[in-house]
């Protein structure tokens, strides 16, 4: 059984890889930028001043998915999500996976204060670190038991 832990410091990210016999090896120390680079799916949150009643909910997601469609992320894993905008009403928020690029990150604001100014009002709009790096030390613990299970079977 493996666990892991992930430490931030100053600007810079350590993983860290914990096997059963609790010896642990640096599997990345690198600036949170670079890691993100590993990443194909790139998340934003859309924090809203009011819920969205639940009969407004369908209707407005299709209509967000279709506007935001040349932004957002075609090719979802989905164990990541189904969907590309998911609505989480406890914090009255949306999660939105896109593309990644710096340039549709600034359309998605676009469209949202624009075209949405009548459904919500914005009053946050962030890209979460602490999601992404879950996801990160995922996909490198996953590489890591691949290149390992390569190397047994070899031998």
């Amino acid at each position: 059984m493996k666990f892991g832990n992930i430490c931030e410091l100053f600007n810079l990210i350590e993983l860290i890889i914990i096997d059963s016999d609790y010896k642990g090896s640096i599997i990345g120390f690198d600036p949170i930028d670079n890691f993100e680079k590993i990443l194909k799916t790139k998340e934003l949150n859309c924090e809203i001043e009011n819920p969205i009643s639940p009969e407004n909910l369908e209707p407005l997601i299709t209509k967000l998915t279709q506007n935001l469609m040349p932004y957002l992320d075609q090719d979802l894993d989905p164990l990541i999500s189904k969907i590309p905008i998911k609505y989480n009403p406890k914090e009255n928020s949306f999660m939105i996976f896109y593309d990644g690029e710096k340039k549709s990150r600034g359309k998605i604001l676009d469209i949202l204060n624009n075209e949405f100014k009548s459904d919500f009002t914005i009053i946050s709009f962030s890209s979460p670190k602490t999601s992404q790096l879950e996801r990160i030390y995922s996909q490198l613990i996953a590489e890591d038991e691949k290149k390992l299970n390569q190397n047994q079977k070899r031998l």
